[in-house]
């Protein structure tokens, strides 16, 4: 998550407005566009999205490689990105990391 804060200060923003909602993975696309509307205009120039809706925002992370789309078209989070940006996932073993 370091590296990404580094690239792209936004991040951090995005991160803090999802943690208290706890969203559980594969979750439908339009749920999650709901889900991730930010203001960013309360933020400085540097934490801010260059994207103008949820829906680009959720583009540009699949394209990045944080979000995937699966074959029934619900957005799924790498595992490696799970726990830093506070999603969870349903069932299975809890992993140690």
């Amino acid at each position: 998550m370091e590296e990404l804060k580094e690239e792209f200060p936004w991040i951090e923003v995005f991160r803090q407005n999802i943690l208290p909602k706890a969203l559980t993975v594969p979750i439908d696309r339009k749920e999650l566009q709901d889900q991730i509307r930010i203001n960013w205009s309360s933020e400085t120039e540097d934490r801010r999205a260059p994207f103008s809706s949820s829906y680009e925002l959720i583009q540009f992370l699949g394209e990045f490689g944080l979000f995937y789309t699966r074959k029934d078209g619900r957005v799924d989070v790498r595992d490696i990105y799970l726990k830093g940006l506070g999603f969870k996932r349903k069932g299975g073993v809890q992993r140690p990391f």
